[in-house]
């Protein structure tokens, strides 16, 4: 049987809007790539069936996903499987060299396979002996001219699973769950790969120190670790494992340089968080005294921190601190402030604990003023008083009426200068009478008591 995968590729190659893109190999070398629309998928899939069908393997094949021309085997295999997201259609050739290969024509030289390969030639992957070993299993590219034209009945990419089975993707047809001898494809030349080196590691170095290890490593290579901030190595330079210790509290990484069969190549870095949570503190930065205000406290790279509890504080300590939804123990902290505080604000403190331990506090400020205003200040005639009302105190229109003030003038020596009653959330006093000076203006609404500093000034 002529090979579907090639098959489709050598059309879809003189199709039209085609685009060409590239992706990377986990290592970082740029993969040639080509996105199609998904093409007539009720022909597919009934090719695909009525040839398993003729050759009587319906019962060994397992159909594990629908066709489409979007992606295809060595996708699958390379990519997709290892957590790509998007359909892509990855040809074993370079899309260059396919532009310029000329399947009908004797003379014209196939092309090699330089895009799949990619995959080992930059020791991503490892080439192995033995298929038991395996996790991803390369059919090789074997052209052959039929008379009038080139045909590969080879290339094909398949991912080998534990139990000996394969998954590989028919070209554009279905994606298969099948016996290594149940395709459309040779399989006399397989070459057999698994993962090459990677860094394993933790996810948060403390100053307790954490190892770190190249896996797969292949036999005669060395390696050279570095690390970014807030870490540093201790073991001795080229360890394998090797074990790298927090110097601060930040984020960081660890990376190893691999020399060996592949040449000079970097590793993809792992990237940690080293040592105790940095935190820092958001809410509102003005406020009224007894009502109670959320605040929530942020660490700095949630994703390797781990942070699992938090601690609430505030200075001065004149006040309450919710330990409703978590309190204490949760990113939210829901403060009371029981007195006017507006000089330098409230600090609201929050820290967070890892297992490195409790690291240090992160801090907001909230400025905590009267519910009553005063102006103009200084004043010579009249002063206005207005009570400011939150939008979380719900007070009635009726209460609003019906509330009697009493409004004193006192100097600092708590001599009365003036004293009168009012009702209403706005009313104007007299000062006319006052002399130069600084005075304390009382509102007393029979529970509780405002003090508000007055400038007469004439």
């Amino acid at each position: 049987m002529r090979n579907y995968c090639i098959g489709v590729i050598l059309m879809a190659q003189i199709s039209s809007g085609i685009l060409f893109a590239q992706v990377t190999t986990p290592n970082g070398a740029q993969v040639d790539y080509i996105i199609y629309s998904e093409g007539n998928i009720a022909l597919l899939e009934a090719q695909a069936t009525q040839w398993l069908s003729e050759r009587g393997w319906t019962a060994y094949v397992t159909k594990i996903g629908g066709a489409t021309s979007t992606y295809n085997c060595h996708s699958y295999a390379w990519y997709k499987s290892e957590g790509g997201s998007n359909n892509y259609w990855i040809n074993a050739f370079l899309n260059s060299d396919l532009s310029a290969f000329n399947p009908y024509s004797y003379s014209s030289i196939p092309p090699a396979p330089n895009n799949i390969n990619k995959y080992w030639n930059d020791c991503s992957y490892i080439q192995i002996g033995t298929e038991a070993e395996a996790t991803k299993v390369w059919f090789g590219s074997c052209w052959q001219w039929t008379g009038y034209e080139w045909v590969n009945n080879c290339d094909h990419s398949a991912i080998r699973l534990p139990s000996g089975l394969y998954e590989s993707k028919w070209g554009a047809w279905p994606l298969y769950r099948h016996p290594a001898d149940k395709c459309p494809y040779t399989i006399t030349n397989r070459q057999y790969f698994k993962r090459g080196p990677y860094i394993s590691g933790p996810s948060i170095v403390c100053s307790s120190g954490a190892a770190f290890t190249v896996n797969n490593l292949p036999a005669g290579s060395s390696i050279i670790w570095e690390t970014g901030s807030y870490l540093q190595r201790v073991s001795l330079q080229g360890s394998n494992p090797c074990t790298f210790s927090s110097t601060g509290s930040g984020s960081g990484w660890v990376r190893a340089t691999i020399t060996g069969s592949c040449g000079n190549f970097t590793l993809p870095q792992n990237n940690v968080w080293a040592g105790t949570p940095v935190v820092s503190v958001t809410g509102p930065d003005e406020g009224y005294p007894n009502i109670q205000y959320t605040f929530q406290a942020h660490t700095v790279n949630p994703a390797y921190t781990y942070p699992f509890s938090y601690s609430w504080d505030m200075y001065p300590y004149d006040g309450y601190i919710s330990t409703s939804q978590g309190g204490n123990y949760a990113a939210y902290g829901y403060f009371t402030f029981y007195h006017v505080y507006s000089a330098n604000g409230y600090r609201v403190m929050a820290r967070a604990q890892n297992d490195c331990g409790t690291g240090a506090y992160g801090e907001t400020s909230i400025w905590i003023h009267d519910y009553w205003l005063l102006s103009p200040n200084p004043a010579s005639e009249t002063v206005t008083l207005t009570k400011k009302v939150p939008d979380t105190n719900i007070e009635s229109d009726v209460e609003k009426i019906n509330t009697i003030y009493t409004v004193r003038i006192i100097d600092f020596y708590g001599v009365l200068h003036y004293s009168t009653t009012r009702s209403g959330q706005n009313f104007t006093i007299p000062i006319a009478n006052l002399k130069d000076g600084n005075y304390i203006v009382q509102i007393d609404d029979g529970k509780n008591t405002t003090n508000l500093q007055l400038v007469v000034k004439h």
